[in-house]
């Protein structure tokens, strides 16, 4: 088996409007060291495969078919095999 953790977040050109609150809110309860902000979401699968490069060719379908918005999102992500013994 092989887990994978797959990070979700905003291209870096694309205003995130739900951090900008955040951030402005921050600011003005005197946290005024916070330089920046990002909201970030994750998902964590669990194939049950054996083949690293199966996983990365199902992943990747996954990810831009289902998770993310290839326009406005990027993904990262981290593979964990499982030993089944």
């Amino acid at each position: 088996m092989i887990k994978v953790r797959v990070f979700v977040s905003f291209k870096p050109s694309v205003f995130d409007p739900s951090s900008s609150v955040i951030q402005n809110t921050m600011q003005k309860m005197g946290f005024t060291s916070v330089a920046e902000i990002k909201e970030n979401k994750f998902y964590d699968i669990v194939f049950d495969e054996n083949d690293p490069e199966i996983v990365k060719t199902k992943l990747k379908d996954i990810c831009e078919k289902i998770l993310i918005n290839p326009n406005i999102e990027i993904y990262r992500y981290e593979m964990e095999i499982q030993n089944t013994m």
